[in-house]
């Protein structure tokens, strides 16, 4: 997987800026998104493996924005990386690719593009 579009609420945009280096260090050309609006139109023009949703975003959140995500014909990956960890449990974040909770540990979320179910955009692996 090579790309990933990173759609959260952080109003410093400092988590962007933080995961953007961190999977950009790893080899990941990253993307972002201030809020699920701008994620679904990114998605038009930028194809990306896995979408790195956060559950707290202004105007169409994040269960909102996945659940559009997941009615494309062609998608990414969804991964919801949320502080809310009771959250995981919920019908909602059943339906998305895999949940991981936000820590100072990305590790976590680095694995989770490996076992997630992938979406149906064409790649190889």
């Amino acid at each position: 997987m090579s790309q990933v579009l990173i759609a959260n609420g952080d109003p410093n945009q400092r988590e962007r800026e933080l995961l953007t280096w961190e999977l950009a260090d790893e080899g990941y050309t990253v993307d972002t998104a201030s809020d699920g609006a701008e994620a679904i139109q990114k998605l038009g023009t930028v194809h990306p493996d896995v979408v790195v949703l956060g559950l707290s975003m202004h105007g169409r959140t994040g269960v909102d924005t996945m659940s559009q995500i997941m009615g494309l014909w062609k998608r990414p990956a969804v991964v919801i990386y949320s502080a809310h960890e009771r959250c995981k449990s919920r019908y909602a974040m059943k339906i998305a690719d895999d949940f991981v909770v936000k820590s100072s540990d990305l590790a976590p979320l680095s694995h989770a593009f490996y076992i997630a179910p992938y979406g149906t955009y064409s790649r190889s692996r």
